[in-house]
C-alpha cells in the first residue's frame, strides 16, 4: 500500500473517465515529481474551471462567467447566429469539432450524453426536455441530428426524430463521409463539413437521378438539367475522394475508391458513374423495399401473422419482399456476342431491356408470383439483384438492413397500419414509394 495521501490521490484519479488503476499511478507518480509551482498551477487551472465555467442556460454548452443557472455561452449570444436552426450533438467538445468546419452559422443544443442502456443512461438523464421546450417557441424551423455515428448516436437520433415528427420542423441528419463508430471529435473538419452540407441535398441528388423529366412533381425538367445537377454531385463527393486519396486507407467506401488500383485512377465522367450507383443502389432501392414490405404484408396479413408467431421466418421473409417489390424495374445491357432467346434472335451491340419485375412475377418459374409469401421455398431464387456478374456488390447488406428493421418491429412489437394506398414515383427504372400513409401502435 502507498501513503494515505498518495493512494487517495490515485484513487479520485481513477475516478476519471477512461483512467483504470495503473494509469491512475502513472499519473499519480507524475504528478508527485512535478515542482510544486507547476503543482499548484494545474490546482488553480481545476479549481477556476470549477468557480467561472458552468453550463449555458440554453443550450448547456459551456459557458464562462455569469451566474449558474442563468449563463449564457458565447454562440448564444452572438446575434449573427441564425435562429431558425438548432444542431443538436452529444457533447461541448462537439460544438467544437462542427464550428471548426466553418460550414454552420446556427446555434446548438447540447444533450449532455447520448442514450446508453447499458450504461443505464436514458432520455430522462438528457437534455431532451430542454430541447423540446425551446421548440415550443416557434422560432426553430430545421433541427440538424448531429449525434456520432455509432449505436448510442444513431440509437439517440432515432428517439429524437420520433419525437420530433409531430412538431412543425424539418428534421435532418448529417450525411456522407463520417465512418461508423467514430466520435465526431475526431472527424476532420472537411468530412464533418461536407456531412452538414449534404444533409439535404444527398436525398435530393438521388431523386433528381432517378425521377421522370415529365412527371408533375420532377426536379428537372430536362436530360441537360438532370446531368447539370449530377455533375454538381460528382464535384461535390469529388472533393473527398480527393481528400481520401492523400490520407492513409481507412474503411469507408470514398476511401477504399480513391485507394484501390481499380478505381483510383477513374476520370472524373467515370468517377461521376461510379458515386451516381451508390447513390441509388444504397438510397432507394433498401428505402423502396422497407416501405415495400410494410404494404405488402397489409395486403397479406395471414403472411404477417406467420411472421410474427416464428421470426425465424424473417430471412426468407426479406428475400421475399425484395422480389415481390422488386425496387430496380430494369436494367439495360449490351449483347457481346449473338445469341437467341425465347426465339427471338439477338446480334453482338444489340442493345436488350431486361425487366427484373417481370422475371420476378414468371409463373413458369415461381409458383402464385403474385402473392407475397413469407415461408416460400428458395426465396432468394429472385432476380432483383441482377445475375452474374452484374449481380448487385451492396445485396448483402441490402438483406442485412431490412432483417434487422423487421427483427426489431417484431422484438418491439411494433404493430404498422397503413391508413390508405401507396403513391408511387413515376419512374420506369426504380418501382419507389412516394407516399404510404401509416399508423404506427
Amino acid at each position: 500500500m502507498y501513503a494515505a495521501a498518495v493512494q487517495d490521490l490515485i484513487d479520485e484519479l481513477g475516478r476519471l473517465p477512461g483512467i483504470g488503476p495503473k494509469s491512475a499511478q502513472r499519473i499519480a507518480f507524475y504528478l508527485l515529481k512535478l515542482s510544486a509551482d507547476d503543482a499548484l498551477r494545474l490546482a488553480r487551472a481545476i479549481s477556476v474551471v470549477k468557480e467561472r465555467v458552468s453550463w449555458c442556460h440554453l443550450c448547456f454548452n459551456i459557458a464562462e462567467g455569469g451566474i449558474a443557472g442563468s449563463a449564457e455561452c458565447d454562440i448564444c449570444r452572438d446575434d449573427r447566429r441564425d435562429s431558425a436552426v438548432l444542431c443538436v450533438v452529444e457533447e461541448p467538445r462537439d460544438v467544437v469539432a462542427v464550428e471548426k468546419t466553418r460550414e454552420y452559422h446556427g446555434r446548438y443544443h447540447v444533450l449532455q450524453g447520448a442514450i446508453s442502456p447499458i450504461d443505464g443512461i436514458g432520455p430522462d438523464k438528457l437534455r431532451v426536455r430542454e430541447l423540446l421546450a425551446r421548440l415550443d417557441t416557434g422560432d426553430v424551423k430545421e433541427v440538424i441530428l448531429c449525434t456520432n455515428p455509432n449505436i448510442e448516436g444513431d440509437a439517440t437520433a432515432l428517439y429524437l426524430a420520433s419525437l420530433l415528427k409531430l412538431l412543425p420542423v424539418k428534421v435532418t441528419r448529417i450525411a456522407s463521409g463520417l465512418p461508423v463508430g467514430g466520435d465526431l471529435e475526431y472527424a476532420d473538419e472537411l468530412t464533418l463539413g461536407r456531412a452538414l452540407e449534404g444533409r439535404r441535398e444527398l436525398i435530393r441528388w438521388s431523386e433528381v437521378a432517378i425521377c421522370h423529366i415529365n412527371a408533375p412533381d420532377a426536379l428537372v425538367r430536362s436530360e441537360e438539367e438532370r446531368f447539370a445537377e449530377l455533375l454538381k454531385f460528382t464535384e461535390h463527393m469529388n472533393v473527398l475522394w480527393e481528400d481520401r486519396a492523400k490520407r492513409p486507407p481507412e474503411f469507408d467506401i470514398i476511401s477504399i475508391l480513391a485507394h484501390s488500383d481499380l478505381t483510383n485512377k477513374m476520370s472524373l465522367r467515370e468517377r461521376m458513374g461510379i458515386l451516381i450507383l451508390f447513390l441509388v443502389g444504397g438510397n432507394d432501392t433498401t428505402r423502396n423495399s422497407m416501405s415495400g414490405g410494410v404494404w405488402g404484408l397489409s395486403q397479406y396479413p395471414d403472411e404477417r401473422r406467420k411472421v410474427r408467431e416464428n421470426p425465424g421466418l424473417i430471412p426468407g421473409l426479406i428475400s421475399e419482399i425484395i422480389r415481390w417489390q422488386t425496387p430496380v424495374i430494369h436494367m439495360r445491357r449490351t449483347a457481346l456476342d449473338d445469341a437467341e432467346i425465347g426465339g427471338k434472335p439477338i446480334k453482338k451491340g444489340d442493345k436488350v431491356v431486361i425487366w427484373y419485375i417481370s422475371g420476378n412475377r414468371d409463373e413458369e418459374a415461381i409458383e402464385n408470383p403474385n402473392a407475397l409469401v413469407a415461408d416460400r421455398p428458395r426465396p432468394r431464387e429472385h432476380l432483383s439483384f441482377g445475375f452474374g456478374i452484374h449481380r448487385c456488390l451492396g445485396n448483402r447488406l441490402a438483406e442485412l438492413q431490412l432483417r434487422i428493421l423487421w427483427e426489431e418491429i417484431l422484438k418491439r412489437n411494433i404493430e404498422i397500419e397503413v391508413m390508405d394506398n401507396p403513391k408511387y414515383l413515376r419512374s420506369n427504372l426504380i418501382h419507389g414509394i412516394r407516399e404510404l400513409p401509416v399508423q404506427i401502435h
